[in-house]
């Protein structure tokens, strides 16, 4: 009997604090501490009191998740979670849009929006030499040095070969040693520069000047003293930027500029070949370098360097028997045979053509040597070899 009511007690016990949670309490303080009094209302409805949310499924980009909490009393309920949606990046013209957390593909690309082989969404140039040849052809461009603190000037000889009037060009240029490295200028330090020409410029001119041989002279405008550094012997130009009447612009960057340039390495034809030292050489006894400057000259009216090699033969000439009112010359040994190899270095172009020659034949004596220069040429991406000769008079001293 006794365990029985031992057991009642206990079970209400239980049943007061389970209404107590349901219910809600009052607590007050006493001096001995706080004293807690569970009031219930056995008619007030059940209120639940869910914990954290349970995630059942992660949402991912496309598919939604789900997630349940429950009640102590047993209840649960449960919700979707929206799904992410796809983080886009921005597609281009070769690459399509791609969503960044799962990598899916979205739109494609978009492909190159080309006017005249440039393209104006991602300003990739495309442009072939037919195109270039429609915008401007660089017939020159070389440094000179004006003084003796290294000043080096640029001339650039250009034709415009749109069918607009060009109100302002601008050519970035760097210039290179012997040895093909780029130089800076010892007083300013930069390496490029920008060099402007203030136009119009019409249609189809040519920006440049002839000599009475035919022969390249200079553009109307030369940049003076662009670096100081005595060692610049080149100048290749990087970018062309041409802003024309219309207001329209053009902008050539380094691939294109050396298509625009292309007129500089080759050339359809060439028109002929000059030697350009006097005709009569000195050469001093036991010395034995000649000097040999000379030219090959295009079609266009211009020199050009043609990459490539040239083997030159000097060869002594005899006066012969005198028929009527010409002479003939028949050869005689060949005195010389020497090949060089054509580079940035030794070009063939308006202030880079000189080759020394040591010859190997005897210079014993005092004289006057009647020699033939035979030059043959054989140019980069060319079969066969090109033939020059030309007549000149060595007088040994």
């Amino acid at each position: 009997m006794k365990k029985i009511i031992t057991l009642f007690f206990v079970l209400l016990t239980v049943f007061s604090l389970f209404a107590c949670y349901q219910s809600g309490q009052t607590s007050s303080n006493t001096g001995s501490g706080t004293t807690t009094t569970t009031v219930t209302d056995p008619d007030a409805p059940h209120v639940h009191s869910f914990g954290s949310w349970l995630t059942l499924k992660e949402a991912d980009c496309e598919r939604a998740g789900s997630r349940k909490r429950s009640c102590l009393c047993g209840y649960s309920e449960s919700e979707s979670i929206p799904a992410k949606g796809h983080k886009w990046s921005k597609n281009d013209c070769t690459s399509p849009s791609v969503c960044t957390v799962c990598s899916a593909e979205g739109e494609g690309a978009l492909g190159h929006e080309l006017e005249n082989g440039y393209c104006l969404r991602c300003h990739q140039s495309f442009r072939t030499e037919q195109d270039i040849d429609r915008i401007i052809n660089v017939v020159n461009a070389s440094v000179y040095h004006i003084d003796s603190a290294g000043g080096v000037s640029v001339d650039i000889g250009w034709e415009n070969k749109s069918a607009k009037r060009v109100s302002y060009i601008y050519f970035t240029v760097e210039a290179y040693n012997a040895a093909g490295d780029v130089i800076s200028c010892s007083i300013r330090n930069h390496t490029k520069t920008k060099l402007t020409l203030t136009g119009p410029f019409e249609p189809e001119a040519d920006n440049y000047s002839v000599t009475n041989g035919g022969m390249y002279g200079s553009s109307d405008q030369v940049w003076d003293n662009v670096w100081y550094n005595a060692e610049a012997q080149t100048v290749v130009i990087k970018q062309i930027e041409i802003a024309y009447e219309d207001q329209s612009t053009v902008v050539l960057g380094e691939a294109d500029c050396a298509l625009a340039m292309g007129q500089m390495t080759l050339s359809e034809t060439v028109k002929n070949f000059e030697y350009k030292s006097a005709m009569e050489l000195t050469l001093q006894q036991g010395k034995g370098e000649l000097p040999l400057s000379v030219g090959i000259v295009s079609d266009l009216g211009y020199y050009i360097r043609k990459y490539g090699s040239v083997d030159l033969k000097i060869t002594q000439l005899n006066m012969g028997a005198i028929s009527g009112p010409s002479v003939d010359w028949i050869k005689g040994d060949v005195l010389h045979e020497q090949s060089f190899e054509l580079t940035d270095g030794n070009y063939v172009s308006p202030d880079s053509n000189e080759l020394t020659v040591v010859p190997d034949f005897d210079i014993d004596e005092s004289g006057l040597v009647v020699v033939e220069l035979e030059f043959s040429f054989l140019f980069e991406g060319e079969s066969e070899k090109q033939v020059f000769t030309a007549m000149a008079y060595i007088r040994i001293t």
